[in-house]
């Protein structure tokens, strides 16, 4: 399988670290695309320095995750700060840390699913998501459908920044 995408998540007992994104503004856990030659850890590394300008390091990968049109392969890794100060970057619009029994509400489907999965600290595994279905994109287009358009259009490359 070919790996195109990381996501990182970075959590204790008590709280969790996301971000809310410009082009798309709801809280997701940190990540990107996979350059070519760059190996997936070294991926969500350079990720996280350019989206929240945190260093960090790979404690585990969670997990890999496939599961469709809207869904690309990613990999889910478990990370520990070593340095910085969250700051959020270009594509970020805020960085926060929230409690895990009180994360905002505007986390789109699979993220719930990922933090999830994280805070479970099962050994690494593979599993098709389960959270986005044709029914949850429906329910999604119908109840936030500039989010949705504006979601599309970043799947296209085009960025509706806010």
């Amino acid at each position: 399988m070919d790996i195109k995408s990381v996501l990182g998540i970075v959590f204790d007992e008590e709280k969790l670290l996301l971000a809310k994104r410009k082009d798309v503004p709801v809280w997701v856990l940190p990540g990107g695309g996979v350059d070519s030659g760059e190996l997936p850890e070294e991926a969500i590394i350079r990720e996280f320095r350019e989206e929240v300008s945190l260093d960090v390091e790979v404690i585990r990968r969670v997990g890999t995750y496939t599961g469709g049109f809207f869904i690309k392969p990613v990999h889910l890794y478990h990370l520990k700060i070593v340095q910085g100060e969250i700051s959020p970057g270009d594509e970020i619009k805020e960085v926060n840390f929230f409690p895990l029994a009180n994360l905002p509400k505007e986390i789109p489907p699979p993220f719930h699913e990922f933090i999830q999965d994280a805070v479970a600290k099962k050994p690494p595994f593979s599993k098709k998501i389960t959270s986005v279905t044709i029914f949850t994109v429906l329910a999604t287009v119908l109840k936030h459908p500039i989010l949705f358009t504006r979601f599309i259009l970043s799947r296209l490359g085009l960025h509706v920044n806010t």
